[in-house]
């Protein structure tokens, strides 16, 4: 799934919307993403400034992460076997089916700061 969106207050999340107990990260003013055990946090172009294009998928091909930066790889809890993507305003936009009840985030972006582009396989 992908969509192209204006991103209020620059910032998309990375969860399971079931989870009972969302831990939402603290921002660490190092870089772009962040995380918990339970929500990733990624930092991109804020709304007033642009759109991003988001993608959030199980499996995303290597030719379309060519010349994009991974900023994040790890595991967080999904009880609900699926991982979803939502703003700061907590609708959920977008998401997909997991295997397990932890998940496999990897995410690359097209900028160190302010990316447009932000690709998350979830698995």
């Amino acid at each position: 799934m992908n969509r192209t969106l204006l991103v209020p207050h620059g910032v998309v999340f990375f969860m399971d919307d079931s989870h009972p107990d969302v831990i939402v990260p603290m921002h660490d003013d190092d870089g772009i993403a962040d995380a918990s055990s339970s929500c990733v946090s990624i930092f991109c172009m804020i709304d007033m400034e642009g759109e991003v294009f988001v993608e959030l998928a199980n499996e995303i091909a290597g030719s379309k992460k060519e010349n994009l930066q991974q900023v994040f790889e790890g595991v967080i809890e999904a009880p609900g076997r699926k991982i979803g993507m939502s703003t700061s305003d907590g609708d959920v936009l977008m998401e997909v089916d997991v295997a397990e009840t932890e998940a496999r985030l990897s995410v690359w972006v097209d900028h160190p700061k302010w990316p447009t582009t932000v690709l998350v396989e979830a698995n």
